[in-house]
């Protein structure tokens, strides 16, 4: 299980916001099923607030991939993830669905 939170700081060019402060935090939860097949979940937490001008954006994400290890040279890794964006602005409001399949081989 891995936690991580981060905060940044944003120049912004708009002159009636000095720039906006974005905190993240995320989650990650691996299980070892096998010695070479993994599952994971993660979800995480985006706040973006514009300083000056009272906007809040916030980005919200979960997903589940899982990965086997074929042999100590090639790795298949297929997941799936849902993203939310809700911003003050209700009209730039947004869902996602994404799935990525990936090998690697490494030598």
């Amino acid at each position: 299980m891995t936690f991580d939170t981060a905060t940044t700081v944003n120049p912004n060019t708009d002159p009636a916001s000095s720039g906006s402060v974005v905190h993240d935090n995320s989650v990650e939860v691996a299980y070892a099923w096998r010695d070479n097949v993994t599952f994971t979940g993660t979800a995480s937490v985006s706040n973006e607030a514009f300083q000056g001008t009272g906007e809040n954006d916030n980005t919200y994400d979960a997903g589940l991939a899982a990965t086997w290890k074929i042999n100590r040279a090639l790795q298949l890794t297929a997941g799936y993830t849902h993203e939310w964006y809700v911003s003050s602005d209700p009209s730039t409001n947004y869902e996602s669905d994404a799935v990525r399949v990936e090998l690697r081989a490494q030598r």
